[in-house]
């Protein structure tokens, strides 16, 4: 009984309720709090990557499109972890709408300087990105953003920024392929 003070020290839980109603007050600050917005269903080694890099991959996905080919976006789609997502993650949704405009037997080798090259490849398996270690002559080159950004079906505001040793014919074919998804 309160009248008579017992138990009732700095925490009365007999007098507990539900806050009163009012105005939203936003606790979060939009970039302060962003967090890794990678998906679990990744493979652990690019998620642990990821998670271990400091970046926020969803700005470096974003960014580019909201502010275009500057400096802080060319340093962060030139993470080796984004492309090895879309070659591991996306790469057949990324070949998907383009996939018949390559012949059956069409290779590709999309290279970076100090960079593992991407492979595209159609054959009896479909269209799809890989990974290769060896050393082969490239179809065209570029540095990592301008190849990430060719992968993803888009092209950088420079366009020199990928050179086609393997002929223009070749390029237009990757980018049929690579439409987007």
């Amino acid at each position: 009984s309160l009248g008579d003070a017992h138990d009732v020290r700095f925490d009365p839980g007999v007098i507990r309720s539900p806050p009163f109603s009012r105005a939203a007050h936003p606790r979060l600050h939009l970039v302060g709090h962003e967090q890794n917005t990678v998906p679990r269903a990744q493979s652990g080694k690019i998620a642990q990557k990821l998670r271990g890099s400091g970046e926020v991959p969803s700005f470096a996905l974003h960014r580019f499109d909201l502010v275009g080919d500057d400096e802080t976006s060319i340093a962060l789609l030139a993470q080796p972890e984004l492309t090895d997502h879309a070659v591991a993650v996306l790469g057949r949704a990324l070949l998907a709408r383009g996939a018949g405009s390559a012949s059956p037997d069409f290779t590709a080798v999309v290279a970076a300087p100090d960079a593992r090259d991407v492979v595209v490849v159609v054959d009896g398996d479909g269209p799809r990105l890989e990974r290769s270690d060896v050393s082969t002559e490239p179809t065209v080159v570029g540095d990592s953003a301008a190849r990430l950004l060719l992968l993803w079906g888009r092209q950088p505001g420079d366009p020199r920024r990928l050179t086609a040793p393997g002929g223009t014919e070749a390029l237009a074919t990757l980018r049929s392929l690579l439409a987007g998804y």
